[in-house]
């Protein structure tokens, strides 16, 4: 059998052809490139949930949320009683002597009927077109927030705050006024960052469960007394998530591998000058925790 010079090289075997898959140093070296994402930050999170298998993502776990809730309820906070032992019924003492009882949270668990697919579908696509035509801004306000406001302004244009607890009202607002905390030299980088944060907000709109909670719980271990981000806050570690993703100006499905965690702890939090609380968030993504962490990375619509 005679081999042809396209099917054989003198430094490769017919039996063999170059291999495509760029090596991990190829690989690292991309990964840099691209960090420190310097171009609109919320056009890459729109992007990415208009790509058909991130949105697919996004959808699958908002409806087992629903379903959950629809079978269990909805678990709030509704109080504080005193704690006490299970198989005595006495009190338990933060400190007997001061007469100082441990405390724990009564829950009231309300009825709830969960979105259909559907409904869940219309909300992101309602939600994606809204924050991809207009940015509220406030120049009065020092800090932004994702507020469960209607879009309703006057013939002005100032925006009306009527607090209405809907996800299709939900809307982005971003604060001007100079915050001492917004570094001087990554300005609009940084605001970049907060418009996309408080943008995904809005288009994530989904309600916490002890469902999102055993999810984030693989992922994550917080110390005790953590005071903002928790695997009962799901909504501020996606938002945190999608700025990852984010600061590599990730617009579709691409993976999200040990190389970019790797590369976004070593210079995310010094590229950008804001910290965002994003050193508990690393700090919270452990060895043990890193392989769940990637998995949820790359499978939740972020």
């Amino acid at each position: 059998m005679q081999i042809s010079p396209e099917e054989h090289s003198p430094n490769t075997s017919p039996l063999e052809k170059p291999s495509t898959t760029p090596s991990l140093k190829e690989r690292e070296a991309d990964i840099e490139r691209h960090s420190n994402y310097k171009e609109n930050w919320s056009l890459a999170q729109l992007s990415r949930l208009n790509n058909p298998a991130i949105r697919k993502q996004l959808v699958d776990l908002w409806e087992s949320n629903e379903k959950f809730l629809q079978t269990n309820g909805i678990k709030e906070p509704a109080g504080l009683t005193e704690a006490k032992d299970p198989a005595t019924g006495k009190l338990l003492w933060l400190d007997e002597n001061l007469g100082i009882p441990k405390y724990e949270t009564l829950y009231r668990v309300t009825p709830y009927t969960g979105l259909t697919r559907k409904e869940i579908e219309g909300t992101i696509s309602e939600a994606l077109d809204r924050e991809a035509s207009f940015t509220v801004t406030d120049s009065n306000a020092g800090q932004s927030d994702s507020l469960n406001t209607p879009i309703n302004y006057t013939e002005t244009g100032a925006f009306n705050k009527t607090n209405v607890h809907h996800p299709d009202r939900r809307t982005a607002v971003v604060g001007l006024k100079q915050d001492e905390l917004i570094p001087k030299k990554n300005t609009t980088q940084v605001m970049s960052m907060i418009e996309a944060h408080e943008k995904g907000h809005t288009l994530r709109t989904l309600h916490r469960s002890e469902y999102l909670d055993s999810l984030f719980s693989a992922a994550f271990t917080f110390p005790p007394g953590s005071m903002y981000l928790d695997t009962e806050k799901p909504d501020e570690l996606i938002e945190r998530m999608a700025q990852l993703k984010n600061y590599f100006g990730i617009k579709d499905d691409e993976k999200f591998t040990p190389q970019h965690l790797e590369h976004a702890r070593k210079h995310y939090i010094e590229d950008l000058g804001f910290d965002n609380n994003m050193s508990e968030f690393f700090n919270a993504i452990t060895q043990e925790k890193e392989f769940a962490f990637l998995k949820l990375m790359n499978s939740i619509g972020i």
